[in-house]
């Protein structure tokens, strides 16, 4: 995982293994367009499949190729759900001075 990332911030770790089970990915073709546009791939496979994109200098634009919530758990909540909500109440706050 890119050092210089939110997924890096997030983790805290620059090896994560989460469940991958979606049928599409992106396009090896695409991947220096997209990067070229802005979006930065900060996590890969093993075999240098796309599995985290984020956007850098947003305040919480992260998408992942797999589901974070299926192995959230209530006492143990997964860290980008975490980090989700409390990029949401930090706006919250930042907009509504709540």
């Amino acid at each position: 995982m890119n050092h210089d990332s939110l997924a890096y911030r997030i983790y805290k770790k620059s090896d994560i293994e989460e469940t991958f089970s979606c049928n599409y990915e992106l396009n090896p073709a695409y991947r220096a367009t997209l990067e070229a546009g802005g979006l930065k791939v900060s996590g890969v496979s093993e075999d240098g499949g796309a599995r985290i994109i984020e956007l850098p200098g947003h305040r919480f634009f992260l998408a992942t190729g797999f589901v974070p919530q299926y192995s959230s758990q209530a006492d143990k909540p997964h860290p980008m759900i975490v980090s989700f909500l409390q990029a949401a109440l930090e706006y919250k706050t930042s907009r509504y001075g709540l």
